[in-house]
């Protein structure tokens, strides 16, 4: 065998690049779709919204059973919120499910609470009242029912 055509023979160059070629767009295109298919999450993020609280203690400005006591939560702004996912708790307690006889809680009506709208909190004068210091809480839980998260707080005056 000659040198010269020992160095001028590039048969099996081609197919070697070919092959290296063929394996890293294969590992490239595993990469891309593993991203997508691995990648893409189930959880709906948190909603953005803004909420503001007004209290209305009665008609000597102090909470004591007066029939007139409410606590008003106002979406102030930003995204819908769905209520099936939202749960509203005073002083740890889930009124949103009537669990606290005496408090008469009124979400929004519809499918989702929107900016503008109301959920009143209502004394009814049924053996409890709202008391001074007291934590309301807006919380919103994930589709999967896995976690939640505040999405607004605020304490009764």
């Amino acid at each position: 065998m000659q040198l010269g055509t020992l160095l001028s023979d590039d048969d099996a160059v081609s197919p070697v690049v070919g092959v290296v070629l063929m394996v890293g767009i294969t590992v490239t295109m595993a990469a891309v779709i593993g991203v997508f298919v691995l990648g893409a999450s189930t959880t709906t993020s948190v909603p953005d919204a803004e909420f503001r609280y007004d209290a209305h203690q009665g008609g000597d400005d102090k909470w004591d059973g007066d029939a007139s006591e409410q606590f008003v939560i106002e979406h102030d702004g930003g995204e819908d919120v769905e209520l099936d996912r939202v749960e509203v708790q005073y002083a740890g307690t889930d009124v949103s499910s009537g669990t606290l006889s005496w408090v008469d809680s009124t979400p929004p009506s519809g499918d989702a609470w929107r900016p503008g709208e109301e959920w009143v909190l209502e004394d009814t004068g049924g053996g409890g009242d709202f008391g001074e210091n007291e934590q309301v809480l807006v919380l919103w839980t994930t589709p999967d029912g896995s976690g939640s998260q505040i999405l607004a707080n605020g304490d009764l005056p």
